[in-house]
């Protein structure tokens, strides 16, 4: 197991692994109010990496203002994750929603 502090390392493709997380991000910055708060993070757990995308969000993006934009995000996204041997998860947070991203780690 790598420890707490060191940084998530992810073996994947990186253009796709751009295009996930741009949808991802795409997709939580649509409903986060202008005053708002968006959060990236990224931690190793094992032997896979987890990115997590947090925002503060009164409803679920997919509903929230333009659905057919953001589900086409979110089925972009989970289409991608699946291609990369990994696990999209999308619930509540603290003040909004998070979509929780894991994919196979890489040791050097």
């Amino acid at each position: 197991n790598a420890p707490a502090t060191s940084p998530a390392h992810i073996a994947a493709d990186a253009f796709l692994l751009g295009i996930l997380l741009t949808a991802l991000v795409s997709s939580a910055m649509k409903c986060t109010p202008r005053s708002g708060r968006l959060l990236l993070s990224a931690e190793q757990q094992g032997q896979r990496a987890v990115v997590t995308v947090e925002q503060n969000c009164d409803t679920d993006p997919a509903v929230n203002g333009a659905p057919d934009e953001r589900w086409l995000c979110l089925t972009v996204a989970h289409d991608l994750v699946r291609a990369m041997d990994g696990e999209l998860e999308i619930g509540p947070g603290k003040d909004g929603t998070v979509f929780r991203l894991t994919l196979p780690g890489r040791y050097d």
